[in-house]
């Protein structure tokens, strides 16, 4: 009977199972922390090893996501497929950064695979691992060249050539405004250099002549001649401006792989062994007229300048002949080449709409304005190409001018007041 047997107490059983997971994310600043802002990467291929054996793949989704569920107890390992990876990214070397594991990467870059672990669905801390993430870093890329500006016209034309074995630095933004030397190389036998596997930041690229003595820099950015053409190299310092490189564009766009920052170089000796100096300047909109460059005083483009220099005419009269013209470059600056032995002027046409501020203002020369008001005329330059290239005889630097809007006439400036009439018939 019933109460003899009873065949309806069952009893069911399961085996129950573990997980792991996580994250492929693109680690902008290769610091190895998943940061507000990093995306994750899709389409990467995850491979699952049990007990060094593989058990399973699976691919990252839209959100960088992968998982591997229904895991027996064991010892398991994940293996990133590097092949799977875009072109231009690698996983990041900067593994296991900080003390939040959830936050970190955990994949050994050189062999693409993470430590071991332990999937326990008995034990609820083992049961199910999320936190097995990969850093995947995409590189950007600075170039290019350098060559002999045999015209001097700021442009590589046909008949410029490369120049070879000259000392590229380059500097990355270490802290906000401040660069620091990161890489040196140097041009191969074509005049080309390049600095690869850069993660995004702000980069600035320097050129040094070295052994170059007898050279100084092209103009920089002539309006007309566009990036791919032109000189990017700051006629004092050598220096480009900065460089920002954002690895999260495509590879091959100009903002992840800048290959256009390339640096013009004027001989300052001829094929004879005739030695030629130089002299330079900038022009500036001196906004508080006080006849000084300060911070906040903007360069001034596409001024003309004229170059004379001093003769004497039949009657033994000193005369000034006018030798050159050029304007100057989005920078500001001008300069003028291939100077012999002489003493020379400088005319800055005044711009138009603007005022010429005031003349050798302050101790410093190099901030100063050097223009005379009256005649937009500067003083007198000896150039002396005999001494040593950079000595300020030879290559004569800091002729400026400044210049600043003109005042409205003063019967419209001076105070007035307004008075009712009243209107009498």
């Amino acid at each position: 009977g019933i109460s003899k047997d009873n065949p309806t107490v069952d009893g069911g059983l399961y085996s129950p199972k573990g997980s792991i997971g996580d994250y492929v994310w693109k680690d902008v600043n290769n610091n190895g922390i998943q940061e507000v802002g990093e995306t994750g990467v899709k389409g990467v291929v995850i491979e699952l090893y049990k007990d060094g054996v593989k058990v399973s793949v699976d691919t990252t989704d839209i959100n960088g996501k992968y998982l591997f569920t229904n895991l027996d107890a064991g010892d398991y390992s994940i293996k990133v497929v590097k092949s799977s990876l875009a072109n231009g990214c690698e996983i990041s070397t900067n593994p296991n950064v900080g003390t939040d594991d959830a936050k970190d990467s955990d994949i050994d870059p050189t062999t693409g695979t993470s430590p071991v672990y332990v999937i326990d669905p008995i034990n609820p801390t083992k049961k199910d691992i999320y936190t097995v993430d990969v850093a995947v870093v995409g590189f950007g890329s600075i170039g290019d060249y350098v060559w002999f500006d045999e015209n001097k016209n700021g442009r590589q034309d046909s008949t410029d050539s490369a120049v070879a074995d000259f000392r590229v630095v380059l500097y990355k933004e270490s802290t906000p405004g401040n660069f620091v030397e990161f890489d040196t190389t140097y041009t191969d036998l074509t005049g080309h250099y390049l600095f690869e596997n850069l993660v995004s930041g702000n980069y600035q690229v320097s050129f040094l002549p070295g052994e170059f003595s007898d050279t100084t820099f092209t103009y920089k950015n002539p309006i007309t001649w566009g990036v791919k053409l032109d000189s990017d190299a700051d006629m004092e310092t050598g220096l480009s401006d900065v460089v920002f490189i954002d690895t999260s564009k495509p590879q091959g766009s100009s903002q992840r792989d800048n290959r256009w920052v390339d640096a013009g170089l004027v001989l300052d000796i001829d094929s004879l062994g005739t030695r030629f100096g130089s002299l330079e300047g900038y022009t500036f909109c001196d906004n508080n007229q006080n006849g000084i460059q300060d911070l906040g005083d903007a360069a001034l483009p596409t001024i003309q300048v004229i170059l004379y220099q001093v003769g004497i005419d039949s009657t033994d009269t000193q005369i000034l002949v006018p030798i050159d013209t050029l304007f100057t470059g989005t920078d500001g600056r001008y300069k003028f080449d291939s100077l012999m032995l002489g003493s020379y002027q400088v005319k800055i046409v005044t711009p138009a709409g603007k005022t010429t501020t005031v003349q050798n203002a302050g101790t410093n020369d190099q901030i100063d304005s050097d223009v005379n008001s009256s005649t937009g005329l500067t003083g007198f330059y000896t150039v002396d190409p005999i001494l040593p290239a950079g000595d300020p005889s030879r290559n004569v630097k800091y002729v400026d001018g400044g210049y600043y809007l003109q005042s409205c006439p003063p019967q419209i400036c001076a105070p007035y007041t307004i008075k009712k009439v009243k209107k009498t018939p």
